[in-house]
């Protein structure tokens, strides 16, 4: 067994995709700009209903994606 086996491949489709673009959407109204990919990630968390582990917390201000903390060191 390797490390990848123990991940599941999310797909992204036309939700996942209208969730991001609305997160974009609604934070470039408030003056933040948030990464094309960040919110296709966190997209993926919330539609399949699972956390997202990062180090980059602070990339994922979304109050509906859940966050854990994965120190990069």
């Amino acid at each position: 067994m390797t490390l990848l086996d123990g991940f599941a491949v999310i797909p992204i489709t036309r939700e996942e995709a209208t969730i991001a673009g609305g997160w974009r959407r609604e934070y470039a109204t408030r003056g933040v700009t948030l990464n094309a990919r960040d919110c296709l990630i966190a997209g993926c968390a919330v539609n399949a209903r699972l956390p997202l582990a990062t180090a980059n917390v602070r990339d994922f201000p979304m109050p509906e994606v859940e966050v854990l903390h994965w120190p990069s060191e």
